[in-house]
């Protein structure tokens, strides 16, 4: 599985099969959205692969990050949480966790938490 299916299967998961403890995802996604102002189609575009700075879906994603639990206040990304969001949810979850472990292994630190969030979704996206 390429990263960027990996991802984008991930989060069109999120976002349009939420279910039982899925739906905190869908309202994080809704709550992030609305505090970014980014567009729902440039979140599909850059679910699709074409992956270009924003300062909204910087911002949306940071936000994500971070309500997810994936992100602390701090920046620090908590990679085992979003191992583990996985796992409750996709039987196999070998290609999610080398990807997720290659991006950690990465040291990945932007300027702000903002950056570092961006960074490690580009990493996801195979960006980097």
């Amino acid at each position: 599985m390429s990263k960027t299916v990996f991802i984008f299967v991930i989060f069109f998961y999120l976002d349009f099969y939420a279910t039982g403890d899925e739906s905190v995802y869908l309202s994080n996604h809704e709550a992030c959205v609305k505090l970014s102002g980014v567009d729902e189609t440039l979140l599909e575009t850059i679910y699709e692969g074409d992956v270009f700075e924003d300062m909204k879906f910087k911002t949306y994603i940071h936000c994500f990050f971070k309500k997810s639990g994936f992100q602390d206040e701090n920046g620090v990304m908590h990679f085992d949480a979003i191992k583990s969001s996985f796992h409750k949810d996709f039987s196999q979850t070998e290609n999610i966790d080398k990807t997720i472990t290659e991006c950690e292994e990465k040291k990945l630190n932007g300027e702000s938490a903002l950056e570092t969030a961006f960074l490690h979704f580009k990493c996801f996206m195979g960006e980097l």
